[in-house]
Protein backbone atom coordinates (compact mmCIF):
# COMPACT_ATOMS: atom_id res chain seq x y z
CA UNK A 1 0.00 0.00 0.00
CA UNK A 2 3.31 2.14 -0.25
CA UNK A 3 2.44 3.85 -3.24
CA UNK A 4 -1.35 4.43 -2.98
CA UNK A 5 -3.91 5.10 0.11
CA UNK A 6 -7.65 3.36 -0.36
CA UNK A 7 -10.16 5.19 1.51
CA UNK A 8 -12.94 2.06 1.53
CA UNK A 9 -12.33 -1.81 -0.10
CA UNK A 10 -16.01 -2.31 -1.45
CA UNK A 11 -15.58 -5.66 -2.83
CA UNK A 12 -14.98 -8.37 -0.16
CA UNK A 13 -16.52 -11.69 0.56
CA UNK A 14 -16.93 -13.93 3.59
CA UNK A 15 -17.94 -17.47 5.11
CA UNK A 16 -21.70 -16.64 3.62
CA UNK A 17 -20.71 -16.90 0.24
CA UNK A 18 -16.99 -18.70 -0.44
CA UNK A 19 -14.76 -16.21 1.10
CA UNK A 20 -12.41 -17.75 3.83
CA UNK A 21 -12.99 -15.19 6.53
CA UNK A 22 -15.94 -14.02 9.03
CA UNK A 23 -17.02 -10.89 8.67
CA UNK A 24 -15.23 -9.90 12.05
CA UNK A 25 -11.71 -11.27 10.41
CA UNK A 26 -12.66 -8.62 7.29
CA UNK A 27 -13.11 -5.85 9.36
CA UNK A 28 -10.09 -6.55 11.51
CA UNK A 29 -7.89 -6.65 8.86
CA UNK A 30 -9.31 -3.10 7.23
CA UNK A 31 -8.50 -1.59 10.41
CA UNK A 32 -5.03 -2.95 10.31
CA UNK A 33 -4.73 -1.65 6.71
CA UNK A 34 -6.13 1.77 8.01
CA UNK A 35 -9.77 1.93 5.58
CA UNK A 36 -11.83 3.86 6.50
CA UNK A 37 -14.98 1.90 5.00
CA UNK A 38 -15.36 -1.93 3.98
CA UNK A 39 -18.28 -3.42 2.59
CA UNK A 40 -19.52 -7.05 2.80
CA UNK A 41 -20.38 -8.03 -0.62
CA UNK A 42 -21.04 -11.58 -0.60
CA UNK A 43 -22.75 -13.24 -4.07
CA UNK A 44 -26.40 -12.59 -4.28
CA UNK A 45 -29.65 -14.37 -4.10
CA UNK A 46 -29.44 -16.72 -7.23
CA UNK A 47 -26.37 -17.31 -7.58
CA UNK A 48 -26.42 -21.56 -7.20
CA UNK A 49 -23.29 -22.25 -5.56
CA UNK A 50 -22.12 -19.39 -3.62
CA UNK A 51 -25.29 -17.33 -3.26
CA UNK A 52 -27.02 -15.63 0.42
CA UNK A 53 -30.54 -17.09 1.39
CA UNK A 54 -32.49 -15.06 3.67
CA UNK A 55 -31.33 -16.59 6.44
CA UNK A 56 -27.92 -15.82 5.67
CA UNK A 57 -28.58 -12.30 5.04
CA UNK A 58 -30.11 -12.18 8.62
CA UNK A 59 -27.52 -13.68 10.13
CA UNK A 60 -24.72 -11.33 8.49
CA UNK A 61 -26.32 -7.96 9.03
CA UNK A 62 -26.32 -9.17 12.57
CA UNK A 63 -22.84 -10.13 12.26
CA UNK A 64 -22.02 -6.78 10.80
CA UNK A 65 -24.30 -4.94 13.54
CA UNK A 66 -21.94 -6.40 16.54
CA UNK A 67 -18.75 -5.49 14.79
CA UNK A 68 -20.05 -1.80 13.95
CA UNK A 69 -20.73 -1.47 18.11
CA UNK A 70 -17.22 -3.28 18.28
CA UNK A 71 -15.76 -1.02 15.45
CA UNK A 72 -16.98 2.29 15.78
CA UNK A 73 -13.76 3.87 13.99
CA UNK A 74 -14.38 2.02 10.78
CA UNK A 75 -17.48 2.31 8.45
CA UNK A 76 -18.80 -0.93 7.52
CA UNK A 77 -21.11 -1.17 5.03
CA UNK A 78 -24.18 -3.79 4.42
CA UNK A 79 -23.56 -4.98 0.62
CA UNK A 80 -24.29 -7.63 -2.26
CA UNK A 81 -22.71 -8.55 -5.24
CA UNK A 82 -25.75 -9.26 -7.42
CA UNK A 83 -26.05 -10.63 -10.41
CA UNK A 84 -27.41 -9.81 -14.10
CA UNK A 85 -29.46 -12.77 -14.85
CA UNK A 86 -31.70 -10.91 -17.84
CA UNK A 87 -31.14 -9.71 -21.37
CA UNK A 88 -33.36 -6.84 -20.12
CA UNK A 89 -31.07 -6.01 -17.38
CA UNK A 90 -32.93 -8.13 -14.63
CA UNK A 91 -30.52 -8.08 -11.54
CA UNK A 92 -31.01 -10.80 -9.21
CA UNK A 93 -32.27 -7.75 -6.01
CA UNK A 94 -35.66 -6.73 -6.80
CA UNK A 95 -36.00 -3.25 -7.02
CA UNK A 96 -38.39 -3.13 -3.80
CA UNK A 97 -35.45 -4.30 -1.72
CA UNK A 98 -32.54 -1.99 -3.16
CA UNK A 99 -32.59 -0.10 -0.27
CA UNK A 100 -32.08 -2.85 2.26
CA UNK A 101 -28.44 -2.54 1.39
CA UNK A 102 -25.60 -0.18 1.88
CA UNK A 103 -24.03 -0.92 -1.26
CA UNK A 104 -25.28 -2.56 -4.47
CA UNK A 105 -21.98 -4.09 -6.99
CA UNK A 106 -23.35 -6.07 -10.36
CA UNK A 107 -21.39 -8.29 -12.09
CA UNK A 108 -21.97 -11.69 -14.29
CA UNK A 109 -21.50 -15.35 -13.56
CA UNK A 110 -22.11 -18.37 -14.68
CA UNK A 111 -23.78 -20.43 -12.07
CA UNK A 112 -27.01 -18.13 -11.67
CA UNK A 113 -30.30 -18.77 -12.21
CA UNK A 114 -31.44 -16.48 -15.49
CA UNK A 115 -34.37 -14.84 -14.93
CA UNK A 116 -36.48 -16.65 -17.32
CA UNK A 117 -35.84 -19.51 -19.74
CA UNK A 118 -34.79 -17.53 -23.23
CA UNK A 119 -32.37 -15.48 -21.19
CA UNK A 120 -30.58 -18.37 -20.85
CA UNK A 121 -29.90 -18.50 -24.57
CA UNK A 122 -29.66 -14.77 -24.71
CA UNK A 123 -27.21 -14.21 -22.31
CA UNK A 124 -25.69 -17.69 -20.54
CA UNK A 125 -24.78 -20.05 -23.88
CA UNK A 126 -22.26 -17.76 -24.96
CA UNK A 127 -20.32 -17.25 -21.52
CA UNK A 128 -20.16 -20.89 -21.09
CA UNK A 129 -18.02 -20.83 -24.33
CA UNK A 130 -16.43 -17.50 -24.64
CA UNK A 131 -12.95 -18.36 -24.23
CA UNK A 132 -13.26 -20.74 -27.11
CA UNK A 133 -15.79 -18.86 -29.31
CA UNK A 134 -15.97 -15.12 -29.66
CA UNK A 135 -18.77 -13.03 -29.47
CA UNK A 136 -20.03 -12.49 -32.50
CA UNK A 137 -21.52 -8.46 -33.05
CA UNK A 138 -25.08 -9.34 -32.76
CA UNK A 139 -24.16 -10.99 -29.56
CA UNK A 140 -21.98 -8.16 -27.86
CA UNK A 141 -24.46 -6.10 -29.01
CA UNK A 142 -27.03 -7.59 -26.91
CA UNK A 143 -24.72 -8.34 -23.25
CA UNK A 144 -23.69 -4.73 -24.13
CA UNK A 145 -27.69 -3.60 -23.99
CA UNK A 146 -28.26 -6.03 -20.81
CA UNK A 147 -25.54 -4.40 -18.47
CA UNK A 148 -26.47 -0.66 -20.09
CA UNK A 149 -30.04 -2.09 -19.34
CA UNK A 150 -29.33 -2.82 -15.89
CA UNK A 151 -27.06 0.31 -14.63
CA UNK A 152 -30.15 2.26 -16.21
CA UNK A 153 -32.81 0.18 -14.30
CA UNK A 154 -31.41 -0.63 -10.95
CA UNK A 155 -29.32 1.16 -8.39
CA UNK A 156 -26.16 -0.31 -9.13
CA UNK A 157 -23.70 1.82 -7.19
CA UNK A 158 -20.18 -0.78 -8.80
CA UNK A 159 -19.92 -2.63 -11.53
CA UNK A 160 -17.82 -5.62 -10.80
CA UNK A 161 -15.12 -7.40 -13.05
CA UNK A 162 -16.58 -5.98 -17.08
CA UNK A 163 -15.74 -8.16 -19.41
CA UNK A 164 -15.33 -11.26 -16.86
CA UNK A 165 -17.59 -14.22 -18.70
CA UNK A 166 -19.74 -11.79 -20.52
CA UNK A 167 -18.14 -9.59 -23.05
CA UNK A 168 -19.54 -6.14 -24.08
CA UNK A 169 -18.46 -3.01 -25.40
CA UNK A 170 -17.06 -1.61 -22.69
CA UNK A 171 -16.82 2.25 -24.06
CA UNK A 172 -21.03 1.96 -24.20
CA UNK A 173 -21.37 0.72 -20.77
CA UNK A 174 -18.77 3.24 -19.47
CA UNK A 175 -20.92 5.81 -21.07
CA UNK A 176 -24.39 4.10 -19.44
CA UNK A 177 -22.43 4.37 -16.05
CA UNK A 178 -21.48 7.49 -16.03
CA UNK A 179 -24.30 8.61 -17.20
CA UNK A 180 -25.98 7.60 -14.11
CA UNK A 181 -23.08 7.59 -11.86
CA UNK A 182 -22.13 3.92 -10.90
CA UNK A 183 -18.56 3.52 -10.90
CA UNK A 184 -16.80 0.27 -12.72
CA UNK A 185 -14.58 -1.64 -10.79
CA UNK A 186 -10.68 -1.85 -11.23
CA UNK A 187 -10.06 -5.45 -9.58
CA UNK A 188 -7.05 -7.25 -8.63
CA UNK A 189 -8.81 -10.68 -8.83
CA UNK A 190 -10.52 -10.15 -12.32
CA UNK A 191 -8.83 -7.39 -14.64
CA UNK A 192 -9.83 -9.26 -18.19
CA UNK A 193 -10.46 -6.02 -20.16
CA UNK A 194 -8.08 -5.28 -23.12
CA UNK A 195 -6.04 -2.43 -23.67
CA UNK A 196 -8.83 -1.02 -26.45
CA UNK A 197 -11.16 -1.79 -23.29
CA UNK A 198 -9.41 0.72 -20.90
CA UNK A 199 -9.16 3.08 -23.88
CA UNK A 200 -12.39 3.51 -24.90
CA UNK A 201 -13.45 3.66 -21.36
CA UNK A 202 -10.97 6.65 -20.40
CA UNK A 203 -12.37 8.17 -23.40
CA UNK A 204 -15.75 8.93 -21.54
CA UNK A 205 -16.71 10.42 -18.26
CA UNK A 206 -16.72 7.19 -16.39
CA UNK A 207 -15.30 7.08 -12.64
CA UNK A 208 -13.36 3.86 -10.86
CA UNK A 209 -12.73 2.64 -8.11
CA UNK A 210 -9.83 -0.05 -6.94
CA UNK A 211 -11.69 -3.28 -4.94
CA UNK A 212 -9.70 -6.67 -3.76
CA UNK A 213 -12.72 -8.93 -4.43
CA UNK A 214 -10.69 -10.80 -1.40
CA UNK A 215 -12.08 -14.06 -1.10
CA UNK A 216 -8.94 -14.32 1.46
CA UNK A 217 -8.89 -11.93 4.42
CA UNK A 218 -5.25 -11.34 3.45
CA UNK A 219 -6.08 -9.98 0.16
CA UNK A 220 -8.38 -7.01 1.46
CA UNK A 221 -7.12 -4.05 0.42
CA UNK A 222 -5.00 -5.80 -2.20
CA UNK A 223 -4.81 -3.38 -5.39
CA UNK A 224 -1.70 -4.26 -6.46
CA UNK A 225 -3.34 -5.62 -10.49
CA UNK A 226 -5.28 -2.63 -10.83
CA UNK A 227 -2.32 -0.04 -9.55
CA UNK A 228 -0.40 -1.41 -12.32
CA UNK A 229 -2.98 -0.70 -14.91
CA UNK A 230 -3.67 3.23 -13.32
CA UNK A 231 0.19 3.48 -14.08
CA UNK A 232 0.48 1.99 -17.16
CA UNK A 233 -2.66 4.16 -18.70
CA UNK A 234 -1.26 7.38 -16.73
CA UNK A 235 -5.54 7.43 -15.34
CA UNK A 236 -5.93 10.88 -13.13
CA UNK A 237 -6.31 9.51 -9.39
CA UNK A 238 -9.46 12.65 -9.56
CA UNK A 239 -10.92 9.39 -11.81
CA UNK A 240 -10.54 6.94 -8.99
CA UNK A 241 -13.21 7.68 -6.29
CA UNK A 242 -11.37 6.08 -3.38
CA UNK A 243 -7.92 6.82 -3.99
CA UNK A 244 -5.79 8.52 -2.01
CA UNK A 245 -8.12 10.90 -0.48
CA UNK A 246 -11.11 10.40 -2.36
CA UNK A 247 -14.60 9.32 -0.96
CA UNK A 248 -17.05 7.44 -3.70
CA UNK A 249 -20.67 9.04 -3.68
CA UNK A 250 -23.11 6.13 -4.13
CA UNK A 251 -25.93 6.24 -5.76
CA UNK A 252 -27.83 4.49 -2.60
CA UNK A 253 -27.00 7.84 -0.69
CA UNK A 254 -24.57 5.62 1.73
CA UNK A 255 -22.11 8.13 1.78
CA UNK A 256 -23.97 11.30 1.30
CA UNK A 257 -23.14 12.15 5.17
CA UNK A 258 -19.53 12.88 3.55
CA UNK A 259 -20.63 15.36 1.26
CA UNK A 260 -22.94 17.74 3.26
CA UNK A 261 -22.47 21.43 3.34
Amino acid sequence: MSEYQLFGDYHTHTTYSHGKGSVRDNVVRAKELGLKQIAISDHSLKHIVFGLTEKKIINQLNDIENCRKEFPDIDILFGVESNLIGSEGVIDIPKDRQKEFNIILCGFHKPVRPDKLSDLKKIYMNSYFCGIFPPTKSVLKRHTHALIEAVKNNTIDVLAHINYSLKVNCGEVAKACADYGTFIELSSRHLVTTDKDIEDMLKTDVKFILNSDAHKVSNIGNCSMAWEIIKKFNISHDRIVNLNGNIPKFRSGYNDKYFKN
